[in-house]
């Protein structure tokens, strides 16, 4: 029997997928109560107009690592390979240094970023 390595395996694509595909029941549910509150998705993308975007992808671009093919190319390429699988874009990529794991990911009216904490040395 042969043995199948990362390279073999075909991976399955989701071309032009919705973003629905990925809202829980619940938050579809949240989502839908949020926006029949009077004004409340105007304020909010106001909020991300007047430099809430900005101001988190500054704070990235200073507190953490981008990644690419040169930097981190193994986290790199992976995310690549989920982006291609998702039928979408590659976000930038950002390492940061945090005892708490955990990971974000922002870009309402700018680039699209994902930020992912860990206990690392950078």
């Amino acid at each position: 029997m042969a043995q199948r390595t990362v390279e073999t395996i075909e991976r399955r694509t989701f071309p032009e997928i919705s973003l629905d595909a990925f809202v829980a029941e619940t938050d579809r549910k949240a989502l839908a109560a949020l926006q029949r509150v009077p004004l409340l998705p105007k304020v909010i993308s106001k909020f991300h107009e007047a430099g809430a975007d900005r101001w988190i992808y500054c704070w990235n671009m200073a507190m953490s690592v981008r990644c690419g093919p040169k930097q981190y190319g193994t986290v790199y390429r992976i995310v690549e390979e989920c982006s291609d699988i998702l039928d979408m874009p590659t976000p930038e990529l950002y390492l940061t240094n945090n005892p708490f794991p955990n990971a974000f990911a922002g870009g309402l009216i700018g680039p699209t970023l994902l930020c992912v904490r860990a206990s690392l040395i950078l």
